[in-house]
């Protein structure tokens, strides 16, 4: 029997669903028509897709993924009908057999391989599962992410005056932050943390969204808006 392993926590019990849509112990390729794959290139980011999967009535799970050109990207999951969503930032690269492998730390490690106009998600072996027409993110042709509400947890700091986020996944990448919006409550935190431990990094969690503005360069780039500060992620370092 080919079965998928999937495990994310409901409000009564344990549901059979990964978030990050992972497929630890599926068998190998299944009898579905092989694609031709095809290369992720910088020259054609950002590129956003977005999919649903429906293991039942009452059990789904969704996705919208960003990639960037800079080798990160942003992914956006909810489990059935929450309508909370849940942002995971991390690094994106090609490996040598072709496939597009998602590296988002601690929180999802996605195999994936680009058809002709989706991602194919694929087992933790690179390989296609059971009925993988349902495993897809499909290509859109712009951001459906812009504006929409997520929680994440980050590193909060100051660089050259500016307030900007960073996320353990993709490195030393940093995203700046409007002073507008929720930004007070986490610069409270922020400056009562960092003046009781000195020198530690301080990690908060909250509601933000993504938007465009003029980065330093002129050029518009990502920006975030904390639109709700949830509290202090009680962590000193990246795991």
């Amino acid at each position: 029997m080919k079965t998928a392993h999937y495990y994310v926590l409901s409000g009564i019990g344990v549901v059979s669903l990964i978030v990050s849509f992972v497929c630890f112990s599926c068998e190998g390729p299944s009898g579905a028509s092989e694609q031709k794959a095809r290369q992720l290139t910088v020259d054609l980011m950002p590129q956003f897709f977005s999919g649903s999967i429906f293991f039942s009535e009452a059990a789904s799970a969704h996705s919208d993924l960003e990639l960037y050109e800079d080798s990160t990207f942003l992914l956006l999951r909810r489990i059935n009908n929450d309508t909370i969503w849940n942002g995971v930032f991390g690094r994106w690269k090609n490996d040598s057999s072709g496939m597009i492998v998602l590296d988002g730390g601690t929180q999802a490690q996605l195999n994936l391989k680009l058809m002709q106009s989706a991602l194919l998600i694929l087992n933790s072996e690179g390989e296609q599962v059971e009925d993988s027409e349902q495993f897809m993110l499909h290509q859109l042709s712009d951001s459906s992410m812009i504006g929409r509400r997520f929680v994440v947890e980050g590193e909060y700091f100051y660089m050259a005056d500016a307030v900007v986020m960073r996320f353990c996944a993709t490195g030393k990448k940093a995203w700046p932050v409007a002073l507008s919006g929720d930004n007070l409550q986490a610069e409270k935190f922020y400056l009562i943390e960092s003046s009781s431990r000195p020198g530690q990094k301080v990690f908060i969690n909250a509601e933000i969204s993504v938007f465009m503005d003029t980065g330093m360069e002129g050029d518009p780039r990502p920006h975030i808006m904390i639109h709700k500060f949830l509290g202090g992620a009680w962590k000193s370092d990246c795991l």
